[in-house]
């Protein structure tokens, strides 16, 4: 059988995945935390996974309707991922 390498990353996602790892320690350290739902709805938009992303925006949303930055979050990440549905 193949051995099949893992993909190679640059800098930048390397950081971002590192940077995801530690909110997901902290996440489970404290679920109810605002803004690690947030800031995890922004790395995974930067790291293309839109609707990972949607997720961790509707879970800050959630935890805090009245959020103004979690809110806009997934309000951009809906269209964004709306658009890319119509492109394809």
């Amino acid at each position: 059988m193949p051995v099949r390498l893992a993909p190679k990353q640059g800098p930048r996602e390397a950081f971002l995945a590192d940077r995801l790892k530690s909110i997901n320690r902290e996440l489970e350290l404290d679920p109810r935390n605002l803004y690690n739902w947030n800031e995890k709805g922004v790395l995974l938009s930067r790291m293309g996974r839109l609707a990972e992303a949607l997720k961790a925006y509707d879970t800050a949303v959630e935890l805090d309707p009245g959020d103004e930055k979690a809110r806009r979050n997934r309000e951009t990440t809906r269209r964004e991922l709306d658009e890319g549905r119509r492109g394809s």
